[in-house]
């Protein structure tokens, strides 16, 4: 029977906030630093209208060429959220191996030098200082993305009410603003006939004047 050396429960303490902060200092990076989320909401309102479309054009059995040009059109968005996730995970994962290789074996041999092949039973596994960081990052992983992910939907939900909201508010000031030319171009018209149609009227004077110029 092998007789394992338990790990200190301070040890315990300090991996678990060192993989806390790995997890928070990471969405930190991904979303406030390295990422517009604005821009990444967008990017995805985007690429849902234009994944609507295609289902809708494949529905209404649009001719291959149509689809292919719509596909073209999409490439771009696709190309955006690459680069969105590809600046997501870059500093992540930089940050957990400096942290996995460097930082986390340099603390841990400071504060429990005696006790670098300790373990602490998890379940059915017996972790060492590693794997339990490991263990924390990826639970407290999982349940942050949740919540992150309804964050997200919740913003995007925004997004596109404040967006709609500012796209009918843009037509009806294009609406708006219709209506004045034509009510101005409609009054000019008006004005210009009156003024066709309208007599020439002389004063006294001028008639005078005129049958002077004719007695003479």
């Amino acid at each position: 029977m092998i007789n394992l050396v338990l790990m200190p429960f301070y040890a315990e303490v300090v991996v678990i906030i060192i993989g806390i902060v790995d997890v928070f200092v990471s969405i930190f990076l991904q979303r406030k630093i390295f990422i517009d989320e604005e821009k990444m909401y967008k990017s995805q309102i985007a690429m849902k209208k234009f994944s609507g479309e295609m289902k809708e054009m494949v529905k209404n059995n649009a001719s291959p060429d149509e689809l292919r040009k719509k596909q073209s059109e999409m490439m771009p968005l696709i190309s955006s959220n690459m680069q969105f996730s590809l600046k997501s995970a870059i500093p992540s994962l930089i940050l957990f191996l400096g942290i996995y290789y460097v930082a986390l074996p340099y603390v841990y041999k400071a504060i429990a030098p005696a006790y670098m092949k300790a373990t602490v039973p998890f379940l059915s596994f017996n972790l060492n200082y590693l794997t339990l960081f490991w263990a924390t990052i990826f639970i407290l992983g999982i349940i942050v993305a949740i919540f992150i992910s309804i964050r997200d939907k919740k913003n995007i939900k925004k997004l596109e009410a404040k967006m709609a909201a500012e796209e009918g508010r843009i037509k009806t000031d294009i609406s708006n603003d219709v209506k004045v030319i034509d009510t101005d171009l409609k009054k000019d018209f008006g004005e210009q006939v009156e003024i066709k149609n309208k007599k020439p009227k002389f004063n006294k004077k001028a008639k005078k004047l005129e049958k002077i110029n004719k007695g003479s």
